[in-house]
């Protein structure tokens, strides 16, 4: 006879089962129902300039074939923006060869090809062409919440899990800079996330498949590699201590799956054009086309100096270096001291993997020069399941959400580039070209010379820069001590 008592346990655990599953079904369907509703937000908020690229490649490839993309920029199109609130329709004027890896290519053909069949005329920055180049980051977004919930359930539990999805669903810097600014950076995150989740489990081959998923869509990826090296340096601890040797070689073996798998999905583009693609889109974004600037409006330390000198010059010597050199010197130290510890500390421990790629990814968007605004989005997902693990950490994971936010959302309340100096001293001078057909008596004295007339401007530009200033320090001092904030608690956590 069965006791009373079993089907109230029965019935409470399958009430509980229940609740889970539509905790998970619920948090789903509402943040989709977000996103869906917030990408017609795009045209207004977005970056147009990103999107006329993506759809003008996407266009490319549906016209003249997937693998011209890395041959020649695409053909314009009609491109609408606002301008003094009203609507009008423009073509921008730069042409840019196509600088993702090649599988990012396939996505564009896909979506360019959608939209070449629902849109007749082809005009960029609607809400349509959003829609169309937007549904790989609304699906990529599920998978990161996904990937972060089953990284946080391996350190901790279903409670910590369910807290890591709702989380990277509802962070408002993800949804924002995925469907309102109309970026890509969850399609690096998706399989990042995951890659980290099969390392943690010692599946290297899948974590190297991952990484070169990863590596296909955005050149960013190469910030996960040192990741692998402290793989490397400290295989995990089960294997190796079992005396199997060749575990010690399993995460290379993943590395080289990694590498073979990006070949692999670049290989008609290398048949058709040789190493063009890897030239666009991994050599020249990340040694060429920004080597000369200090910072991409990123809140890290070379904001503090563009905030002081007006200037975003990476050439300009500092204490006998560049300053791309301090940046790359600061990053090297940043990175093998990161290693050190984790190596030595966690000797092999899965925690050590996600304590170093918070550490590692935090040292990318502080100290280089080079950075993008929006790499501090990269850092989070990781963070974010640091946080849950290890509650001291939760306090430099708000501020830096609060701080990326800020980054995402520049263009609403940054009025005046920060690094307008030089375009400053530019119009002073092309002023005082059109000054010189008057006769000089008859312009007032600050009129008269180029070094009266750049002060002029200089004054004009400064005044402008006070509106925003203060609240660009704001942000790039709790940007700095909520990483310090971090850093500082991973470095004390200990294993148990």
């Amino acid at each position: 006879m069965d006791h009373p008592d079993d089907s109230i346990r029965t019935n409470s655990g399958a009430t509980a089962g229940e609740g889970y599953r539509l905790f998970w079904v619920d948090t789903l369907l509402l943040a989709l129902a977000l996103r869906v509703l917030l990408v017609p937000l795009s045209p207004y908020f977005g970056y147009p300039g990103d999107h006329d690229d993506f759809v003008r490649w996407g266009v490319q490839a549906v016209d003249d074939g997937v693998t011209s993309l890395y041959d020649h920029p695409p053909r314009r199109l009609p491109l609408r923006v606002r301008e003094d609130g009203e609507w009008i329709t423009t073509e921008r004027r730069f042409d840019r060869l196509c600088n993702y890896p090649p599988g990012s290519a396939y996505r564009l053909a896909v979506s360019g090809w959608v939209f070449s069949r629902l849109s007749s005329d082809r005009v960029v920055n609607t809400t349509l062409s959003q829609y169309c180049f937007s549904a790989w980051v609304i699906v990529c977004d599920v998978i990161l919440a996904a990937g972060a919930a089953a990284l946080a359930r391996h350190f901790g539990d279903e409670r910590t899990a369910r807290w890591a999805w709702g989380l990277m669903l509802f962070l408002p810097p993800l949804w924002w800079d995925s469907v309102v600014w109309a970026q890509t950076d969850t399609m690096l995150l998706a399989p990042a996330i995951w890659m980290l989740w099969s390392m943690v489990r010692q599946r290297w081959m899948l974590a190297g498949v991952l990484w070169g998923v990863a590596a296909s869509l955005k050149p960013q990826a190469i910030l996960l590699l040192p990741v692998w090296g402290l793989a490397l340096l400290a295989p995990p601890r089960s294997t190796a201590d079992a005396g199997d040797a060749s575990a010690r070689w399993q995460p290379l073996a993943g590395l080289a799956a990694g590498a073979l798998t990006l070949n692999l999905i670049a290989l008609p583009f290398t048949l058709h054009s040789g190493w063009a693609w890897f030239r666009a889109s991994y050599w020249d974004n990340l040694f060429a086309t920004y080597s000369h600037l200090t910072t991409l409006k990123a809140f890290n330390v070379w904001y503090v100096d563009l905030l002081l000198t007006l200037s975003d010059d990476a050439t300009t010597p500092c204490l006998g270096l560049t300053r791309d050199a301090w940046g790359k010197f600061m990053l090297a130290v940043a990175l093998l001291a990161g290693l050190a510890w984790s190596a030595v500390r966690w000797r092999g421990r899965a925690e050590g993997l996600l304590l170093y790629a918070s550490l590692s990814l935090l040292a990318f968007m502080m100290l280089p020069t080079q950075v993008h605004e929006r790499y501090l989005v990269l850092v989070l997902p990781f963070v974010c399941v640091a946080s849950l693990r290890w509650p001291a950490v939760r306090a430099g994971f708000a501020g830096l959400t609060i701080v990326a936010l800020a980054q995402v959302t520049w263009p609403i309340w940054l009025d005046v580039d920060p690094a307008g100096m030089r375009e400053v001293r530019e119009a002073a001078r092309a002023a005082h070209v059109e000054l010189r057909q008057f006769e000089a008596h008859r312009l007032p004295p600050e009129l008269r010379s180029l070094p009266d007339l750049e002060a002029v401007f200089r004054r004009a530009y400064r005044e402008l820069r006070a509106r925003t200033a203060p609240i660009e320090w704001v942000f790039v001092v709790l940007a700095l001590a909520s990483s310090v904030a971090t850093v500082a608690a991973i470095v004390r956590i200990r294993p148990p």
